[in-house]
């Protein structure tokens, strides 16, 4: 019954107790122009670096495996913990609303919610699906939506709704396209969608590469981007579906992030190959010997100088790509 659950705890923890430490200096080299990365001895709270996110201020927001939480505004570090009403300190999900609040999942504890002065945590207690969240999207109306452990809850800022799954399946990730259609990734079971009032599955027969989708984006032309656990990514233009996998140049077929730029590449943290980039056409890869500390990769965001930010296992990198020019 609980198995699926049971997976994923052990998946979190394996990663971290055989993630090899690597002699890489926190300042840029000839060799990684335009990297730079950010550990403990910076002000991250801690290394691993589970989710990221960007607030309206270009802040950024770091969810880390016991840490608590750090922002960082280019220059200054704050780490806020659960004795400041963080409702826990492991944090698996970081999202920004239209308000600028910032909603962080844990594990374990429920959801907390931050508006630079107030936390509010919500839980099973108080209408919260849930107390483990893996996943956080915001859609076009500001209604938030969560990814949990057998089922999804939504909340408009007065009414939490609960949609009930499989008992225990993992929603590991979450994503909103243009048109405000709601896509979930389950451990298992496919893709499901919601437009508002029809639910949808799609798996490997439909033509989706793994039914074990890990990671969600949508770009500028709302093609939506799966990454999965061990299938590499499809892509999905509403009836045509192209897979991608090493075959084609991505680092590695298990996906653990995506996040799509300003230019409209797609930037691909993989579970230990290290970084895909795609403009469309050509594949890029950037591992520990070119760019980010780690080759473990949990996290991705893009800020609004279209910066690229990389949670790891042994801290965060980000790439800049004006420092190239």
């Amino acid at each position: 019954m609980k198995t699926k659950l049971l997976y994923v705890i052990i998946s979190i923890l394996m990663l971290f107790l055989f993630s090899c430490s690597k002699d890489k200096s926190p300042t840029e080299s000839e060799s990684d122009v335009g990297w730079t990365t950010y550990t403990t001895n910076d002000g991250l709270t801690d290394n691993g670096v589970i989710a990221v996110g960007v607030d309206t201020d270009n802040v950024k927001w770091f969810g880390t495996y016991g840490g608590g939480v750090s922002s960082f505004d280019g220059s200054t570090w704050t780490t806020y913990t659960e004795g400041d009403g963080l409702a826990l300190n492991v944090v698996l999900a970081v999202a920004v609303d239209a308000d600028n609040m910032k909603w962080f999942g844990t594990f374990g504890g429920g959801i907390s919610s931050f508006d630079g002065s107030t936390w509010t945590t919500y839980t099973m207690e108080n209408d919260f699906g849930g107390n483990l969240a893996r996943s956080i999207a915001v859609d076009a109306d500001n209604v938030k939506w969560f990814g949990m452990y057998g089922g999804v809850s939504s909340f408009d800022g007065t009414t939490w709704k609960t949609f009930p799954m499989q008992e225990e399946l993992p929603i590991m990730a979450v994503a909103v396209d243009v048109d405000n259609v709601k896509w979930f990734g389950t451990l298992g079971e496919g893709l499901l969608s919601f437009d508002g009032s029809t639910w949808i599955t799609y798996t490997t027969n439909d033509g989706l590469t793994n039914n074990e989708v890990n990671a969600i984006a949508v770009d500028a032309d709302n093609m939506k981007w799966f990454g999965t656990l061990g299938g590499g990514i499809s892509s999905f233009n509403g009836s045509t579906w192209t897979t991608y996998t090493t075959n084609d140049g991505l680092a590695s077929n298990r996906i653990t992030a995506i996040a799509v730029d300003a230019d409209n590449i797609k930037w691909i943290g993989t579970d230990e190959g290290g970084i895909s980039s795609f403009d469309g056409t050509t594949w890029a890869t950037y591992t520990s010997n070119n760019g980010p500390v780690s080759n473990l990769i949990f996290s991705v965001a893009i800020d609004t100088d279209n910066v690229k930010w990389f949670g790891t296992d042994e801290g965060v990198s980000s790439f800049d790509e004006r420092q190239l020019q």
